[in-house]
């Protein structure tokens, strides 16, 4: 599971490096920004907005939540709320995970690893919690509590749809933002003296707009997220720990068939209850719809044909939310996307003997009645290089409409020494 945005995972917000140098503020400079009940819902979400940074993200979610509970209906607080909730599932999370990683790891390397991290409000966030997980189910949960605030940020987005704010930046967090929307605030005009001006107005350097585009590249964000967060969380891998710990300390020599061998010792590979299959369909069709939507304003969104900081000067993707091109492949794509949600395609795939078939794909079968064990459709014996040579069954799961999916495995081959499970 070799991806690094697992935890930040491209919030626009708070994904932002802090450009701020340690030589930009004096010992006497302090910052204060303050949350308590006496303040109104604006005033705390106005705090919340100023501890929007990589390292006080938690504090600002505190703020939003106090100004929710007097306001419900402030809508910069609800959006910023559902902005940082996936975020939140994180807490705690370097002493949960204390237990996996003395069972399973390297001890050494990971507390040498929590020694490094400066000591700030986010370290204190990322060790306030129990040491409750010691298995790989206990991961998955957190993955899916981390999917369940994806899908939370996409939902809210849908429920509204025509949400316009302007965000206030923390200038100490931000600068680098800010300078570049102060140097795109620059007009050159000529003078009456056969020279030129130049004006660089601040009003709204500090400002960063949301519109109707920017929640279409939060919202198509997010459901990749889901998506992503969906596959490590629908079944069990219980009994792949020692393997999976294997795998992400950089040992390469752990197969499909050491794993599938581990969970079927285990009696794993289970449907878990918290699965989100059936939600899949949903989501593409969402991001279907979407993505039509911005093909159809390219003109808008994307206004000089490429990724560009001047295509959306002040607003949140500035550079633009480009995904067409004149060949009109976006537009072919999303037809193809669209036909596979509606049901059976035919497409041309290539077998194991290189022969070209069309074949009949039921791309979502196995999320619409997804198996309960994955020992149904699971590969159920190997060569001696490892490679599958049969299947229980042929469909995999509906996939495969004509019952064929066997022509699709390796073709066989010749091993100098069989395949060792470690």
């Amino acid at each position: 599971m070799k991806k690094t945005t697992v935890i930040a995972l491209s919030l626009a917000v708070i994904t932002m490096a802090c450009q701020k140098s340690p030589d930009t503020v004096t010992q006497n400079d302090v910052v204060h920004i303050s949350a308590s009940d006496a303040m109104d819902a604006d005033s705390l979400t106005q705090s919340g907005e100023q501890l929007v940074s990589p390292y006080t993200f938690h504090l600002a979610s505190q703020a939003f939540d106090m100004a929710l509970a007097k306001d419900p209906t402030n809508m910069k607080a609800q959006f910023y709320s559902a902005l940082l909730k996936r975020l939140m599932t994180m807490k705690g999370i370097l002493s949960r995970l204390q237990p996996y990683v003395q069972r399973y790891g390297d001890t050494k390397r990971y507390s040498d690893m929590i020694q490094k991290i400066p000591n700030s409000p986010l370290k204190n966030f990322l060790l306030d919690g129990p040491q409750d997980i010691s298995t790989v189910e206990g991961v998955q949960q957190v993955l899916a509590n981390y999917r369940d605030g994806a899908d939370a940020l996409r939902t809210f987005i849908a429920s509204n749809p025509d949400l316009q704010l302007t965000l206030n930046m923390n200038p100490y967090v931000f600068q680098q933002r800010i300078l570049e929307n102060y140097q795109d605030s620059c007009v050159v005009s000529n003078n009456d003296n056969g020279g030129f001006s130049v004006d660089c107005p601040t009003t709204h350097a500090l400002e960063m707009q949301v519109n109707y585009g920017d929640l279409i590249a939060l919202k198509q964000e997010a459901a990749g997220e889901v998506l992503y967060m969906s596959l490590y969380t629908s079944y069990s891998f219980n009994g792949t720990e020692a393997l999976l710990a294997k795998a992400s300390s950089g040992y390469t020599n752990v197969t499909g068939q050491q794993l599938f061998a581990a969970m079927k010792a285990a009696d794993a590979g289970n449907l878990l209850a918290y699965n989100s299959l059936n939600g899949i369909h949903d989501l593409g069709a969402d991001g279907v719809k979407a993505a039509k939507i911005a093909l159809s304003m390219q003109n808008d969104l994307c206004k000089t044909g490429t990724a560009s900081p001047q295509n959306r000067p002040g607003f949140m993707f500035k550079d633009g939310i480009c995904i067409g091109s004149g060949d009109n492949t976006a537009a072919q794509s999303l037809a193809l996307v669209e036909r596979a949600l509606a049901g059976v395609i035919q497409i041309d795939l290539t077998d194991s003997a290189g022969v070209v078939r069309p074949e009949k794909i039921d791309a979502l079968a196995w999320a619409r009645n997804p198996v309960q064990n994955l020992s149904q459709i699971l590969p159920s014996s190997y060569d001696n290089c490892g490679n599958a040579v049969e299947l229980p069954d042929a469909t995999m799961d509906g996939v495969f409409v004509n019952a064929d999916a066997y022509l699709y495995l390796p073709a066989p081959q010749t091993c100098a020494h069989k395949l060792s499970v470690r």
